[in-house]
């Protein structure tokens, strides 16, 4: 019994997270920081069991008069952690910002913000099995995969 226990404890924690990728968010959350990189920010939400916020590096598409999230993959703890909560932090240049996040359900709506995500920002093309420039039902036919948030005016403190 005991050495089930100890294996038990001692599995490590499955990563979705391509190889390097922690590295690469550090590097690139320091340049956020700084304000290097146009579009960019640090995404910081309360995880959803802890309430610790947790803060991750992102790209921040300003598309149609609004400002969207998109994910690489709906598994992200980011994206869990933003359902729960429904409102989060932008950190830029030294700023921060809270700001009220709706979960876009349009496949339509979808498609055309992972299109112009998938367009312009730094990255993303390497990221996503589709050309910037598919047809738009290729981009709906791959919308499901990734969620889509839209920042609101901020959320009320609780």
């Amino acid at each position: 019994m005991r050495d089930e226990r100890r294996s038990m404890s001692s599995k490590k924690r499955v990563s979705y997270l391509p190889r390097g990728q922690r590295m690469l968010n550090a590097v690139f959350g320091t340049m956020v920081r700084l304000g290097v990189i146009p579009g960019a920010h640090l995404l910081s939400v309360p995880g959803r069991t802890t309430g610790k916020m947790r803060t991750t590096p992102i790209y921040v598409l300003r598309y149609e008069g609004d400002r969207w999230l998109v994910a690489g993959y709906a598994g992200s703890d980011w994206v869990k952690n933003l359902r729960a909560a429904g409102w989060c932090r932008f950190i830029h240049d030294r700023t921060e910002e809270r700001v009220g996040v709706v979960e876009v359900e349009d496949l339509q709506v979808r498609a055309r913000v992972l299109r112009e995500f998938v367009r312009r920002a730094p990255g993303a093309k390497r990221g996503y099995s589709i050309s910037p420039d598919a047809p738009l039902e290729e981009f709906v036919g791959i919308a499901p995969l990734h969620p889509i948030f839209r920042a609101t005016p901020p959320a009320p403190l609780e």
